[in-house]
C-alpha cells in the first residue's frame, strides 16, 4: 500500500508544469493513532466516524454512524473544532448548528461544511511566512507535526443518555503535511483517491493574505 501511495504522489509530480493555470494543493496527515492514516475515519461496535478535507480554500466536514440499537446523542454544543489552538464550537452560529443531535439506530449525521480558516495565535494567516512550492516550478513542501503550519483538532462529545450520562469523547488530531501544485484536469482524480486534501483557486496564490 506505501509503494503504491509513493508512485501515485510521483505520477502527481510528473504532471506539474510550469504555468499559472494549476490547482495548489493541500494535503493532511492524520496526528491519532485511533485514526486510519488513509481514509480518516475510526470504527467500533459503537460508532464510526469519518473526516473529509476535500474543498475549496480550506474546509472539512464529518459523517457520524450509530451502530448500537439504541439511540445516540452528538452534543455539539460540548463539541470543538480547532485551528492551531484557537477553538470554534461546532454548535456556534458561525456552523449553523444547535444543540445536541438526535441519532437514530444504524442511522448517520452528517455535518455540514466548516471554514477551518487556517490563522495562528498571533492572528496572522497561517501560511503567510511558510514556504510554499512556486506556481511556475515543479516544487513541493513538507512538513512535519512540529513545523506544520496548520494544526486540526477535532473534539467530539456523545451520549446514549439526551442528558449527556455516561458521555464519551473523541479526540482527534490533523496537520498539513505537504503542499503541491496540480494539473488542473488531474484535481477529480486526487479527489476519488483520497479525502485528505483541500484545494486552491487556479491562477492566483491565495497563501499570502
Amino acid at each position: 500500500m506505501k509503494t503504491l501511495k509513493n508512485l501515485f504522489f510521483t505520477l502527481l509530480l510528473v504532471s506539474l508544469f510550469p504555468s499559472c493555470k494549476h490547482y495548489r494543493v493541500v494535503e493532511f496527515t492524520s496526528a491519532s493513532s485511533n485514526l486510519s492514516s488513509e481514509t480518516f475515519t475510526q470504527e467500533n461496535d459503537t460508532f464510526a466516524i469519518k473526516y473529509s478535507f476535500w474543498g475549496q480554500d480550506g474546509i472539512f466536514s464529518f459523517s457520524f454512524t450509530n451502530k448500537l440499537n439504541i439511540p445516540l446523542y452528538l452534543d455539539l454544543k460540548k463539541s470543538l473544532f480547532y485551528v492551531n489552538e484557537v477553538g470554534t464550537e461546532y454548535s456556534s452560529d458561525e456552523t449553523s448548528h444547535t444543540g445536541k443531535n438526535f441519532i437514530p439506530p444504524h442511522a448517520s449525521y452528517f455535518s455540514t461544511t466548516f471554514s477551518l480558516k487556517p490563522y495562528n495565535r498571533k492572528g496572522n494567516y497561517a501560511f503567510r511566512d511558510t514556504l510554499l512550492p512556486d506556481r511556475s516550478t515543479m516544487g513541493v513542501v513538507t512538513f512535519n507535526v512540529n513545523s506544520t503550519p496548520v494544526f486540526i483538532r477535532s473534539f467530539l462529545t456523545f451520549s446514549t443518555k439526551e442528558n449527556s450520562d455516561n458521555a464519551i469523547y473523541i479526540d482527534h488530531y490533523f496537520y498539513v503535511s505537504k503542499i503541491f501544485n496540480i494539473r488542473p484536469r488531474l484535481l477529480e482524480y486526487v479527489h476519488g483517491k483520497e479525502s485528505r486534501y483541500w484545494y486552491e483557486v487556479k491562477g492566483k496564490n491565495p497563501f499570502r493574505h
